[in-house]
């Protein structure tokens, strides 16, 4: 073995040591914050290691706080605990604690630390290890929130579930603090609620019960197998009314599993005995079945190649200036929001000039919830350019919510695409991710309503691993392969089918049917060899008598007559053939049986004797159409030639006259059958001409009645569309009314006068105690407020007003009236997108507070007198030196330093003493207890001379006026002895 084929051998067994090491590994993914100590220590306390399970905790701390996590939880548990390193191995049996300042992350089976990108939200984030832990080991992923306050970890169980990992919340009835605990409960994202014991008693059982692994029965009993899992789907339906019945099996199969996991049950009979015990499994099972995996500008290619359809999309509403984007399965709003923002981008300031309508809809409420509010966490936004952050979102708490201006854009609603009408005259339907879980059936149905749904030149977006299929080709044009974007084709009609139409269709015999293999080419063609060399030529027909496929060479049997092209098999059969045929297949249509067969003579090309022929008529019934095909068959009968002779033979000549004259009279009959054929044929076809002006008259009924449909479909597209913007106005409503009552609560609280003008001065709101200043009433709401009487004087108030309308710089002055002093604050009053629409003006009252100034720069003009006129200085400063109040000159004089160095610095004062006398002086001045002193110390001036000073201070207490001791101390120089 050469030494590169050592090495090879080397790097694959070490591969398949590393796979095998994480195979069975269980990830607990642990979430705390305050509180969370005591919770993490009484779960690892009552954990024992097993060999399949390691933990990673992300416990909130302060950034510079020095964790003594490690230290703390090692003294009482079982497992080996370490502190968090990059890039260490995950393994068995393991406590990874995070370390200060950093988020704690999972990849490929190591931790990794990064630097936190923003100040916002607690560290570590508890939502991005979760989410890490998620995609790196999907089933094996298990998340623990545990005691604190706030919402992080939410969006990570959210992660965790939708990978198939299962989720457990600390019961907030055991919990310090219950802010995350309920916070995830509230999302409905909770498969466990349990106390610390309990997920300690939990845990080491999971790799029993692994949420990957399967439940249902083996494949040997699959019949059994789909009808357990389709009643399950039956009774959800029952229980929450939302329809999985054409969803992916494997994909309800897998979410099936988790749920049996995460309960520890063996069976879907022992699942079946838990949804009698407790029906509201069905609706947590139903939560299950929708996975909401969505993201900020998801797929950077995609919607890089979407920017130059943006623009198409606003070339199009050029006229109309509206703009309509549909979001079907819209989730959490973060790719509605995605378009919303690059709207913006695109339209820029004429953004304003167009009516935009994007319709965001999903059968999960508490999804619509989170989306309508709009804001999101830092590991949602994690990766999105600063600049669309800082333009589009605003800063609350520790999440980022998308401006108003942008959420105005966006409308959502409940909506079920399998049952509900579609929006209608869309300029774009961006819906991605949604039919990978659908079958085939459904997936051809949602592309033709969303044809029905565009408008001409309308576009839709679909996720890149979905199609449009053999439907959507006949209805869509690629515009963008590789990023699946579509623009609808013209001339194309659909028709919007929903409700009752998109039900599967029941089938008794479904469990039955045989699912067969596809033939191989060989088995093919030897089926064609054998029917062509042996089966008689035959002809299968529609339901309407026209052929479909030849089979053998029918050729002889067959004639296009001149005249009025007819493709039905009596038109084109041969003129000997033909009143036979029409009575075969007229016979064969009404009657029951399913083989009719007549016997002719028909004389074949080039042959002068006739030959019988057989011809006979197959029904079959088409199962998938639900209609019937015909085989028509030619069997010739072949007659031996002795026979023929025998036959000559057996006639006696004086017979031979007769057979002449019968042969003769049966020609006569045959012509005369004809020509009444013939006068048939015209009678017929004068009916025929009669049944197409009927049959043309019933399509133009039809046509109408269809155009009524359509309006009928349209309005009902158009009340769903009503209803969603009725919810959105009714949502809206109650934020509105919330706000509203917050305010004129804030408003009640507030002491001081507030008035709230527009741009005319026109008074909007006001506050009761203007009413000191202004004479204005309830009714003057919508009056100038530069007309008003007022009872205090404001020097040109309205210019004052409109230079803070135009400039957008508050105004700050004072104003007064005998006996009462004002600050009067006049700030622009700005609107979502950041117009100035009006100004806020709010007086406070400051008379007390410029008495108290005047009183005190008296007192200190007065200090400052009477420390020039004594011979010691004067020094007033805190108890403890921790602030200088005052200085006098005669001190300046003394140390030769002004006073703003000393007032600067408390510690300069200390400073300046000589070292062999500081200890004894800084006690002093130190000492909280001291109420007078009276030394003798040495001071160092500023030209390097020493004095010796007598310091003679007394304590003054303050504690009525909560401003703490003050220590006046007169410092005098002690003459040189």
């Amino acid at each position: 073995m050469t030494s590169k084929e050592s090495e090879n051998a080397i790097e694959a067994v070490e591969e398949a040591v590393e796979a095998k090491r994480f195979q069975n590994l269980i990830v607990v993914a642990i979430g705390a914050s305050a509180g969370g100590l005591e919770a993490i220590t009484a779960l690892l306390r009552a954990s024992k290691p097993n060999g399949y399970i390691a933990f990673v905790i992300a416990q909130h701390m302060a950034p510079q706080h020095r964790s003594v996590l490690v230290e703390l939880l090692s003294k009482d548990c079982e497992y080996r605990v370490v502190g968090a390193t990059e890039g260490a191995v995950i393994k068995p049996d393991t406590v990874y604690v995070n370390t200060p300042n950093t988020d704690i992350v999972v990849k490929e089976g190591r931790i990794h630390l990064k630097v936190p990108t923003t100040d916002i939200g607690a560290k570590p984030s508890i939502d991005k290890l979760f989410n890490s832990v998620a995609e790196a080991f999907g089933n094996q992923a298990i998340g623990v929130v545990l005691s604190g306050t706030g919402s992080d970890g939410t969006q990570g169980c959210r992660a965790i579930r939708d990978a198939g990992g299962i989720t457990i919340v600390q019961n907030p009835d055991t919990a310090k603090y219950d802010g995350m605990p309920n916070s995830v409960i509230r999302a409905r994202t909770a498969d466990l609620i349990l106390s610390p014991e309990e997920i300690a008693a939990y845990l080491p059982e999971l790799h029993k019960h692994p949420a990957g692994a399967s439940r249902l029965p083996a494949d040997d009993h699959e019949e059994n197998q789909v009808a357990s899992v389709d009643s399950i789907i039956d009774r959800v339906f029952t229980v929450t009314g939302v329809d999985f019945r054409q969803y992916k099996k494997a994909t309800l199969e897998r979410q099936l599993q988790r749920r049996i996991a995460a309960l520890r049950l063996n069976s879907i009979e022992e699942y079946y005995s838990h949804i009698d015990a407790d029906p509201e499994e069905l609706e947590i099972l139903q939560r299950s079945f929708l996975i909401s995996v969505t993201g900020f500008f998801r797929d950077e290619e995609a919607f890089a190649s979407l920017a130059s359809i943006i623009d198409s999309v606003i070339e199009q509403a050029a006229e109309t200036r509206m703009i309509r984007i549909w979001v079907p399965a819209c989730a959490t709003g973060e790719e509605v929001y995605s378009l919303a923002i690059m709207l913006a981008e695109r339209l820029g300031p004429t953004l304003r000039g167009y009516e935009v309508k994007i319709f965001a809809t999903d059968i999960d409420d508490i999804s619509l919830e989170l989306a309508r509010h709009g804001a999101y966490v830092d590991a949602v936004i994690e990766h999105m350019d600063e600049r669309i952050l800082y333009n589009y979102f605003d800063q609350e708490g520790n999440k980022y919510r998308a401006k108003k201006w942008i959420r105005d854009m966006c409308m959502f609603a409940r909506h079920d695409l399998i049952k509900d009408p579609p929006f209608l005259k869309m300029n774009l339907i961006s819906c991605r991710n949604l039919m990978i879980y659908l079958n085939s059936q459904l997936q051809n149905q949602l592309v033709n309503n969303f044809h029905y749904a565009l408008s001409p030149g309308g576009f839709l977006f679909l996720g890149k691993s979905e199609s449009i299929g053999t439907t959507g080709d006949k209805l869509f044009e690629v515009v963008s392969k590789t990023n699946k974007i579509f623009r609808r084709k013209s001339g194309v009609v659909s028709y919007g089918r929903f409700g009752a139409s998109f039900a599967p269709k029941s089938n008794n015999h479904s469990d039955a049917t045989v699912k067969l293999a596809p033939i191989s080419r060989l088995a093919e063609r030897v089926r064609s060899v054998l029917v062509e060399t042996y089966a008689p030529p035959t002809i299968q027909l529609n339901d309407a008598f026209q052929p479909m496929e030849y089979f053998g060479d029918v050729s002889a049997f067959l004639q296009i007559s001149p005249g009025k092209a007819n493709f039905d098999i009596v038109s084109l059969s041969s003129a000997q053939l033909q009143t036979e045929v029409r009575a075969l297949v007229n016979r064969c249509a009404r009657s029951d049986a399913e083989k009719v067969e007549h016997m002719v003579r028909f004389r074949f090309p080039n042959e002068d004797a006739a030959s019988s022929v057989n011809i006979i008529v197959r029904k079959l019934l088409d199962t998938v159409t639900d209609s019937h095909v015909y085989l028509m068959t030619f069997k010739r009968l072949e007659s031996s030639g002795s026979s023929a002779t025998l036959r000559a033979e057996a006639i006696a000549p004086e017979d031979v006259q007769a057979v002449a004259e019968l042969e003769e009279e049966l020609d006569r009959t045959r012509d005369h059958l004809q020509a009444v054929i013939e006068e048939l044929e015209t009678s017929n076809e004068e009916l025929q001409a009669l049944n197409e002006e009927l049959q043309a008259s019933t399509e133009e009924l039809q046509a109408s009645n269809e155009e009524l449909e359509t309006t009928n479909e349209e309005l009902q597209a158009t009340n769903e569309e009503l209803t969603t913007v009725n919810d959105e106005l009714q949502a809206k409503s109650i934020l509105l009314t919330d706000t509203n009552e917050t305010l004129n609560n804030i408003q009640r609280s507030l002491d001081m006068g507030l008035i709230v003008v527009d741009v005319d001065h026109r008074v909007t709101r006001f506050t009761p105690q203007t009413v000191r200043l202004f004479g204005i009433l309830p009714d003057d709401i919508g009056h100038k407020l530069t007309k008003l009487p007022k009872h205090i004087e404001i020097e040109d108030l309205g210019a004052v007003i409109d230079s803070v309308i135009s400039s957008g710089t508050p105004v700050r002055r004072q104003i007064e009236r005998p006996g009462e002093k004002y600050l009067m604050n006049v700030s622009p009053y700005r609107r979502d997108q950041g117009v100035i629409s009006g100004a806020v003006l709010t007086f406070t009252e400051t008379t007390k507070l410029s008495e108290s100034q005047d009183r005190a720069a008296y007192m200190q003009h007065l200090l400052e007198t009477i420390g020039s006129v004594i011979d010691e200085g004067v020094l007033v400063s805190r108890r403890g030196m921790t602030e200088v109040l005052f200085v006098s000159p005669r001190l300046e004089e003394i140390l030769m330093r002004k006073h703003e160095v000393l007032t600067r610095d408390p510690e300069t004062y200390l400073d300046v003493v000589h070292h062999e006398d500081r200890e004894r002086v800084v006690a002093q001045y130190r000492d909280q207890e001291a109420k007078s002193w009276d030394m003798v110390y040495r001071l160092k001036r500023r030209d390097g001379s020493v004095v010796k000073v007598r310091d003679k201070a007394v304590s003054m207490d303050n504690s009525e006026h909560n401003t703490g001791d003050e220590i006046v101390s007169l410092v005098a120089l002690v003459p040189e002895s």
